[in-house]
């Protein structure tokens, strides 16, 4: 009995490995099918954009040109600052001097100096017109305020980025179609082509060099700031003085300063005149004068009619 037992067992036995053997192949099957089938799912799923890219590298190949994808920059603003100074002085001469070594001090120039030397020196003025860096704008205004009274500012500031990168693209627009003329004037073989390209080559290259002076002016705006400097002496006249109210008094002063200003327009007009009228209007009074004369003189009366003839004498 016992070994009938142990046959029983033996035969259990088998019939089980073998039933783990076949479960473990059936496994092995099924798992290597995920793994082909994710595989390739993930192959149809990088399709696109190896395709994608592929026709990128091939529309950039045909160009000649690499594909690049855009980027967001910081974008820096191209400002122009302008400021304009008066400034009470007791002595201009000084203080223009003065203005000149800020100036230069500061990396910039004196583009414009005038002077006006009014009555022992009080009523002075000077222009001046200062082009320092834009970095230096603020501190050369303070520092050019101190020479004196401030009596008046005017600070503006203009934003021209839009019109650089206007100008920009048109500059690299314009360049890539004097570059395409060039090489269909290398191509051409008739005269009459050749003449026509030159013509059109001509013409590009002529806009295209008006925007890049259009452009380097820009910059040069942007670069270097424009200060306008008024010293005036402790005594001359201001600018803001001028623009006091308007009363009965200002309005009759304006009203004779037009008189005097008409009258003496008058007397110049009749200054140039009369070395002609001295010259002309004396003999032609004098012709005048004789020929109203003989008009003048005075004539007898007409011979009246013959009377009737007198008697014979007697004898």
């Amino acid at each position: 009995m016992n070994g009938t037992l142990t046959r029983q067992a033996r035969s259990r036995f088998g019939l089980a490995a073998v039933g783990l053997i076949t479960v473990l192949a059936v496994g092995a099957c099924g798992g290597t099918g995920g793994s082909k089938s994710d595989s390739g799912s993930e192959q149809n799923a990088a399709a696109p954009a190896q395709r994608l890219t592929e026709q990128d590298s091939s529309s950039g190949a045909k160009t000649g040109t690499a594909v690049k994808f855009p980027v967001r920059a910081v974008e820096e603003r191209s400002l122009i600052y302008k400021g304009e100074l008066t400034v009470r002085a007791s002595n201009v001469d000084e203080a223009a001097a003065k203005a000149s070594t800020i100036a230069t001090g500061a990396g910039g120039v004196v583009a414009g100096d005038n002077r006006k030397d009014g009555s022992g020196g009080d009523q002075s003025t000077a222009d001046l017109t200062i082009r320092v860096p834009s970095a230096a704008f603020t501190s050369t205004v303070g520092k050019l305020s101190d020479l004196g009274k401030e009596l008046n500012r005017g600070i503006n500031v203009e934003d021209v980025t839009e019109a650089a990168v206007d100008l920009d693209t048109r500059i690299a627009s314009q360049t890539a179609s004097v570059n395409r003329t060039r090489a269909l004037l290398a191509r051409a073989q008739q005269i009459t082509d050749i003449v026509t390209i030159e013509q059109e080559l001509a013409r590009r290259e002529a806009d295209l060099g008006s925007l890049q002076a259009r452009k380097r002016s820009l910059a040069d705006q942007v670069t270097l700031s424009t200060i306008t400097l008024h010293l005036i002496g402790p005594t001359a006249s201001a600018p803001a003085d001028e623009d006091e109210k308007r009363t009965f008094f200002t309005g009759l002063a304006g009203g004779w300063n037009a008189f005097t200003a008409t009258v003496n327009g008058l007397l110049i007009v009749f200054g140039a005149l009369l070395p002609f009228m001295i010259a002309f209007g004396i003999p032609a009074a004098v012709l005048i004068w004789a020929l109203r004369r003989r008009k003048q003189r005075p004539v007898g009366p007409p011979p009246g009619p013959l009377g009737p003839p007198a008697p014979a004498a007697e004898g």
